[in-house]
């Protein structure tokens, strides 16, 4: 008898036990929340950007940052244009039809001294100008001073590089026997000059791929200090919208800087958004054109630099070659205030 009474203590001391190890009923759960309404996204802020001329390799950044969505996470939609005698960016951006224009700086000095342009410069993608003379290797052009009794092309809408060089290179211009270039290389190919004003990321590949032998004198190995494709606003847009034109710069140079990282992508990208581009040729053309972004003050202070210095030394080169009367304080139209709120390095 008193071994069942232990036996039932014991079998009731377990139960106690497996009692004490059950959880206590969870309440019951309240009726689910009534979901939250989803906030339609913000509308982005339509821009325009106007390229200096038709789309091709020299536009590779824009339409990277808009194929990967670099301006949509800015906010923007942009519009990439091209540009033309009739559609120069200047004049776009002068009367409002567009937001952003890119061409040589010299353009832009050129109508602030000229006609007063309301104008601010806020990057300037290439450091060194794409601007060369290229000649038939059959000419021997070997130097600038080589130009003496020559027939060498004359664009008055493209002149700058070409009289910056005869004037560093101390040659008289009347000694050489100029013919009126436009911008279509037919005349060179058809042997009506010995040398051309090109860029030396388009036109040499052309020459080449027509069997012409050619040799190339660029502004910047004779000592020229050029620069290209500025980046600019009117000033009274850039005053009043300054978080447009921070977000602008933002996805241009992540366009780029995505770019600079594998080159033959980029192009593959580009062409899905302009499709009548050849890719091979774009991919040549790119490769030669990179290297001109990346040069000299991009390296230390990352893509797209600007500094009032650069436009001062500008300035007084055109004065020098009586392109215009005054140069105007670089400081007066430049504006990199907003290139350095944000990183730009190169990788």
């Amino acid at each position: 008898m008193k071994k069942y009474l232990i036996a039932l203590s014991l079998v009731a001391s377990l139960g106690l036990l497996s009692g004490c190890d059950k959880k206590p009923a969870e309440p019951p759960k309240p009726a689910a929340e009534a979901a939250k309404p989803v906030e339609a996204p913000k509308p982005l802020t339509k821009v325009s950007v106007r390229m200096p001329w038709i789309i091709h390799y020299a536009s590779t950044g824009q339409s990277v940052a808009a194929e990967m969505g670099y301006f949509k996470e800015q906010g923007l939609e942009v519009d990439i244009l091209p540009g033309s005698v009739e559609n120069a960016p200047i004049r776009k951006v002068l009367t409002g039809e567009d937001t952003f224009g890119i061409v040589e700086p010299a353009q832009v000095i050129t109508g602030i001294v000229k006609q007063q342009m309301p104008l601010v410069i806020l990057a300037v993608t290439a450091q060194r100008s794409p601007m060369c003379m290229m000649s038939r290797a059959s000419a021997n052009i070997k130097t600038v001073k080589d130009f003496v009794g020559k027939r060498v092309g004359y664009n008055p809408l493209f002149d700058f590089g070409y009289l910056a060089m005869l004037k560093k290179a101390n040659v008289d211009r009347k000694k050489i026997k100029e013919v009126r270039a436009s911008f279509s290389l037919d005349p060179f190919l058809q042997g009506q000059a010995d040398s051309w004003p090109v860029y030396v990321s388009n036109e040499p590949f052309v020459a080449r791929a027509k069997g012409i032998d050619v040799t190339l004198i660029c502004a910047d190995e004779v000592g020229v200090a050029m620069f290209d494709h500025a980046v600019f606003a009117r000033k009274d847009f850039v005053e009043k919208n300054p978080a447009v034109v921070e977000a602008f710069l933002k996805g241009l140079s992540k366009g780029w800087l995505t770019t600079f990282k594998d080159t033959d992508k980029a192009v593959d990208i580009m062409t899905k958004r302009f499709k009548d581009l050849d890719v091979a040729v774009e991919k040549k053309h790119l490769a030669a054109f990179v290297p001109l972004l990346i040069a000299d003050r991009a390296k230390t202070n990352g893509f797209g630099w600007v500094e009032p210095a650069m436009m001062d030394e500008l300035g007084q080169l055109m004065k020098s070659l009586g392109l215009i009367d005054q140069a105007p304080p670089g400081a007066s139209f430049v504006d990199n205030s907003f290139l350095l709120k944000f990183d730009r390095k190169i990788q």
